[in-house]
């Protein structure tokens, strides 16, 4: 009786640790086949990829990010005010998950800028700059958006930035020339 007792503990145990890596697995073939799909432009069923990676793996920050660089994209191409706001919800979540990073901060300014919210993408690139005040991408974002306010002087802080961290970036030096003329 005690041989059959462990040996069913033993598969039980064994069971309840192949489930859980299971569930890992799972969502990566989801979040892989989300993002063939969405390089192949297909964007809906991209969108339903990334819901059932987030079901199996609801605490993973990049899938959320990935889909709301996807409602992003989509709220751009069809002119949708519902799907922005499903980005910026899932760039929020992203962002709750993972406090540190610094791009999910930088595509929830994007999601506010390409509505129309530039004091909200205004914050957002600056958090993105908080987290990583070295990367030339956070500080192009805040000087493109500067850029467009027509804060012309808190661009050409920004833009430099970028040139003092890479130098042959092409965009900041393209709309510093601009600015200048």
């Amino acid at each position: 009786m005690r041989k059959w007792f462990g040996v069913i503990l033993v598969i039980i145990l064994t069971a309840g640790l192949f489930y859980l890596n299971l569930k890992p697995f799972l969502a990566d073939i989801h979040y892989r086949r989300a993002l063939e799909l969405k390089k192949n432009i297909y964007y809906d069923r991209a969108a339903e990829e990334l819901y059932f990676a987030i079901s199996w793996d609801p605490n993973y920050a990049l899938y959320h990010k990935t889909l709301g660089e996807l409602y992003n994209t989509m709220a751009i191409f069809r002119k949708d005010k519902e799907l922005r706001e499903l980005a910026i919800k899932k760039f929020i979540k992203a962002i709750q998950l993972n406090p540190n990073d610094g791009f999910s901060y930088a595509s929830l300014g994007w999601a506010y800028y390409y509505g129309g919210d530039y004091p909200n993408a205004e914050t957002a690139f600056k958090a993105s700059i908080e987290r990583d005040p070295n990367n030339a991408y956070f500080h192009l974002n805040l000087g493109l958006l500067y850029k467009k306010l027509n804060k012309l002087s808190e661009a050409k802080i920004e833009l430099e930035k970028v040139l003092a961290i890479f130098p042959n970036e092409p965009r900041a030096k393209r709309v510093l020339e601009e600015m200048s003329r």
